[in-house]
């Protein structure tokens, strides 16, 4: 009998962090993905990979000028925050940016502290989209179906 209860109860322990989906360090496994981002300023572009360690990579992008990040720290505790430091990019790059906002499964809306807000979408559901538009609209705009 103490031997079935020790096994519910590790069974139990088990499920209730599979119910949970939190990876480490408070990292919900839902927003482990690849997200593309436009800034509020409209120029400066947005990539991160978050993963289930609560780790990552990032890049921003303006006009020519690219930056590529590590994600130190992510998680989603109420609030999403993102703790990102400078791998490689120009002199004038930012060498590191913190990002906190809210987070669903779809879209992260975050503030980049000191510089502007972001819209973040799921890269795979704008790749998806993309190839929808692409595959089932008219050629060109010269000659609407």
């Amino acid at each position: 009998m103490k031997r079935a209860f020790v096994i519910l109860l590790l069974l139990a322990g088990c499920k209730s962090e599979a119910f949970r989906g939190v990876g480490f360090a408070g990292a919900p496994r839902a927003l482990a993905a690849s997200w593309i981002g436009v800034a509020s300023d409209g120029r400066t572009w947005y990539r991160l990979t978050l993963d289930v360690e609560g780790t990552g990579a990032g890049a921003t992008t303006e006009g020519q000028k690219t930056a590529f990040y590590r994600v130190r720290q992510w998680a989603d505790t109420g609030e999403m925050t993102v703790h990102m430091e400078i791998a490689d990019g120009p002199p004038d790059a930012p060498r590191r940016l913190d990002l906190r906002g809210s987070s669903s499964a779809w879209r992260l809306e975050l503030a980049v502290e000191g510089r502007h807000t972001v819209t973040f979408w799921r890269e795979d559901d704008l790749l998806a989209a993309r190839k929808r538009m692409a595959d089932h609209g008219p050629a060109t705009t010269a000659n609407p179906p």
